[in-house]
């Protein structure tokens, strides 16, 4: 890449820094000679690269006046005070807009919707309230959008189902309430939802039509319902539904999937259900999360066990757990194993096999104090 000199974007750029109050160094004779901060091409800033910068000041307004500018990244501070409205006129060319860990606060401007040449959009990890803007549905070319953890309320807008290259949508650790929307025309890959508000029915369509995604995370939320015959399609390599008011059985489907994370826990299975090989221990499965499922599970890919919990599904279940046998059939044992939860009692000893193979987890009693 180029890295001309800008006189006049650096003039401009000189008048902002004192707000950022950051003791990174701007060459102020030519501040496109700052190495790894500042790049430019054709006499204009293109990049502002300020990540871990130790900023203590707040954002400023002024960015807009970079005509040229295409990325800016101001993650990883401890600024302060909410995001100016005059980031909306940022340039027409700006693709990237990096404000996680920041420390903005304040709502997320409605304005930003004007950005509509935006491909990454994170304001993730902050303390943004509010509600999420609705015209954000009008970022076309946007691929990734992450808002998770702040203080975000109100309901995931509809008009995300507009987002057409929208591969990787993170909301999670909010205050959102609402049903999950539809998504079911985009191409998302990876969607983090947990730790909200959600309720009612698991979407059918909405979910089942994801052809492309990995990675689903819908735990802790007040989500009902079993999990749609819709969803049997679904490549997943990664589904996390914990903590919800679930019931019925897993999709027999899910058999042929290659999981690396499956944690179903508070899943409150039929009576005699048995959880389907994909979603227990596959050779490239680290973790599996049983605590909470009131089920019998035999027989995993991998790990070949059998477990009788004998757990009812109410508000106070009797939390108690028999481990009969564990064997492993392949050379990629388990890394962690969770059978329940933290009140729990074990009434057989763990075979040897298992303790020399697996580290369990079994609430606050670690491996070491069952032998």
């Amino acid at each position: 890449m180029s890295n001309s000199t800008a006189p006049e974007d650096c003039l401009i750029l000189q008048t902002l820094w004192p707000t950022l109050k950051s003791p990174l160094y701007l060459n102020s004779t030519d501040c496109c000679q700052t190495k790894g901060t500042v790049f430019c091409l054709n006499n204009k800033i293109l990049i502002v690269n300020l990540p871990n910068a130790q900023a203590a000041g707040t954002i400023p307004d002024g960015f807009s006046k970079l005509s040229g500018l295409a990325y800016l990244d101001l993650s990883n501070n401890r600024l302060t005070g909410s995001i100016p409205t005059d980031l909306s006129s940022l340039s027409i060319l700006i693709t990237d807009l990096n404000l996680s860990n920041s420390g903005a606060t304040g709502p997320i401007p409605q304005n930003i919707s004007l950005l509509n040449g935006l491909i990454v959009l994170d304001m993730s990890n902050n303390n943004l309230q509010g509600n999420i803007p609705t015209g954000l549905g009008n970022l076309f070319f946007l691929q990734v959008l992450r808002l998770n953890s702040n203080k975000l309320n109100g309901s995931i807008p509809s008009e995300l189902s507009r987002l057409t290259k929208l591969e990787n949508l993170q909301v999670q650790d909010n205050l959102l309430s609402g049903n999950v929307p539809d998504l079911s025309d985009l191409p998302l890959t990876s969607v983090g939802l947990h730790n909200n508000q959600l309720f009612g029915p698991l979407p059918d369509n909405s979910i089942g039509a994801l052809s492309k995604l990995s990675e689903l995370d819908l735990s802790l939320n007040a989500l009902t319902g079993s999990i749609p015959q819709e969803w049997e399609n679904l490549k997943l390599k990664s589904i996390n539904l914990d903590g919800n008011k679930l019931t019925g059985p897993v999709p027999s489907a899910w058999a042929s999937l290659v999981l690396t994370s499956c944690q179903l826990n508070g899943l409150c299975l039929n009576a005699g259900s048995v959880v389907p090989p994909s979603c227990g221990v596959l050779p490239q499965c680290t973790r599996f999360d049983l605590s909470w499922i009131g089920i019998m599970v035999i027989g995993f890919g991998c790990l070949i066990i059998l477990v009788a919990l004998l757990i009812k599904c109410k508000s106070k279940p009797q939390r108690t757990v028999s481990i009969r046998s564990v064997s492993t059939i392949d050379d990629k044992p388990l890394a962690e194993l969770v059978v329940r939860p933290r009140e729990a009692y074990v009434l057989d000893p763990i075979p040897e096999s298992a303790q020399r193979r697996f580290s369990f987890d079994v609430g606050r009693e670690r491996l070491e104090k069952l032998r």
